[in-house]
Formats: structure tokens, C-alpha cells, sequence
């Protein structure tokens, strides 16, 4: 499972790479661009980070490295470490440089039932310490309870009525990850990679997968901003990346989402 889980981590960052490198093909008009083998998408945790490397994005236009990537920097977020594309960044740099991810189990809800064997009148306490993370014992502590009055004679039965859900180690030290259900985490993920990649592959070739989620007003100043190109630049640099009957060449053709 953590091969798996490092493949899709993989072809998700990728995709992103794989969308600059398009749009700097497109914005430069050479093959290969500018910095080819330091052209990255950008994710920076400061606004500082960002500019300082602006030379491995010189490949890109202003207006494709200002409007449409610099807004959607991690360093926006009000909880950086809630930041989506952070997120994806840090766990496939983990796994493409340093190991595969240690795979673990989160109660994924619990309703714990304490019983005490008595007749004597009593109380439970019951204090729920939420989604924790099983450790390496194979043990998480979910839950405290107190009894009182207590008598060291009494019985005590309890259960977790606990479900528990796969999880990653290195993904649950970010609080706000850590209180979203695994199986929602995963299409969170491919959804903030697709919200970055369909400005910029409808901007190059006025085509894209995802143009649903493309505003109307995106869409026409994008339409306009490709006819302003074509009177101002040579018509083969619109071919590279669109062909004769509007189908998008194979770089930007790559399956970049699934679905």
C-alpha cells in the first residue's frame, strides 16, 4: 500500500510539473524553454521563497507566473499547513527522496461504553481524546474514563465501539489533515491539483478537462488574451502547443487528472 500510495503522490506532483513546463513552452515559444532543468511548480511557504525564484520561472509570463500561480501559494492560507498543495508537495518529496511512508490506523469514530459491575450508586466520566494516531505498539489511546465513587472490588467492562481507518504517519502531524477523514483527504488532493492546472491549460490552448471548474469571465478574458497572441506572434508558436483543428499537442494531452 505505501508503493501505491507513493505512485499516486508521484504522478500528482508530476502533473504539475508537467503543466509548468507546458505553459512555459507555450509562453516562450522555444523547446525547450528557459531553465528547462529547473523549472518546477512553484510551492513556497513565503512570499520571500517565491520571488527569490523567479529565475527558475523565467520560461513564464508575468502574467501566468503572477495572476495564476503566485495567488494560489501555500503561504495564503491562513493555517499554512492546511494548504492542499503543501500538503501534496511534502508527501512526495518524503517519498521520492527519503523513504516509503510508515502506514498506520486512526479510530476513525468512537462511542467508548463503560459498564461497572455494581449496585452501589456511581458516575462515569467519559473524556474522548478524539482521532489519535495508532503507534507503533499497535496502541491509541482513544479515551479516559473516571469512576466515582470507586471500590478496588468493583468490575469494570468497556468498549471502544471503535472503527478505525488507514492513515499516514507523516500526514497526521498536521492538525487540520489529521481531523479529515482519510478517504476524503485523497480526492482533496487531485481537486487542488486540478483547480491549479485548468487556468493554465486553458489559457495555452483554450481546451481543458476541467473547464467546469473555469469561471465565465476566466474563460473570456483567456479567449481574448490567445487572439491578442496570434496577431502578435508567429503562428507556429501556437501550433506547438494546439493543433490545426483546435486538439491540444501531447504534452498538454497528457492525462493529467484522473477520471
Amino acid at each position: 500500500m505505501a508503493v501505491l500510495l507513493g505512485e499516486w503522490l508521484y504522478n500528482l506532483r508530476c502533473a504539475l510539473d508537467y503543466a509548468v513546463f507546458a505553459t512555459a513552452l507555450y509562453d516562450s515559444g522555444t523547446d525547450p524553454p528557459p531553465e528547462q532543468g529547473s523549472l518546477p511548480f512553484p510551492i513556497y511557504t513565503t512570499e520571500q521563497l517565491f520571488v527569490d525564484d523567479h529565475y527558475r520561472l523565467k520560461g513564464l509570463s508575468d502574467y501566468h507566473r503572477d495572476e495564476l500561480l503566485e495567488p494560489i501559494q501555500p503561504y495564503h492560507c491562513d493555517d499554512i499547513d492546511a494548504s492542499a498543495l503543501l500538503c501534496l508537495h511534502r508527501l512526495a518529496r518524503n517519498d521520492r527522496h527519503r523513504r516509503l511512508h510508515v502506514l498506520s490506523a486512526l479510530p476513525a469514530e468512537s462511542n467508548p461504553e463503560v459498564v461497572v459491575h455494581t449496585d452501589k450508586p456511581h458516575t462515569v466520566l467519559i473524556s474522548d481524546h478524539g482521532r489519535a494516531v495508532v503507534d507503533e505498539s499497535g496502541e491509541a489511546e482513544i479515551a479516559q474514563f473516571l469512576v466515582e465513587p470507586w471500590n478496588d472490588s468493583w468490575r469494570v467492562e468497556v468498549n471502544p465501539h471503535a472503527g478505525l481507518d488507514p492513515e499516514i504517519v507523516d500526514w497526521s502531524q498536521w492538525e487540520f489533515w489529521r481531523g479529515i477523514d482519510y478517504n476524503k483527504r485523497l480526492p482533496m488532493l487531485t481537486f487542488a491539483v486540478e483547480c491549479a492546472i485548468a487556468p493554465l491549460e486553458y489559457d495555452c490552448t483554450g481546451w481543458s478537462r476541467r473547464k467546469r471548474l473555469l469561471s465565465e469571465s476566466f474563460i473570456a478574458e483567456s479567449d481574448d488574451r490567445r487572439q491578442e497572441r496570434r496577431t502578435t506572434k508567429p503562428d507556429h508558436i501556437s501550433r506547438s502547443l494546439v493543433g490545426e483543428v483546435g486538439v491540444p499537442a501531447p504534452l498538454f494531452a497528457i492525462p493529467l487528472f484522473a477520471g
